[in-house]
């Protein structure tokens, strides 16, 4: 599996446990989409 998918599956399950109270919320760095193009080799 991609890392994406794994920590996209990774932030899904945090914010389930949140919803559910079993603890905090985790506050994920944001992304800029100049870098995801370069990651991606995008124009």
């Amino acid at each position: 599996m991609s890392t994406f998918g794994e920590d996209l599956i990774q932030s899904l399950n945090a914010a389930l446990a949140h919803a559910k109270g079993e603890g905090p919320a985790i506050v994920y760095a944001p992304v800029t989409p100049r870098e995801v193009r370069k990651q991606g080799k995008l124009t």
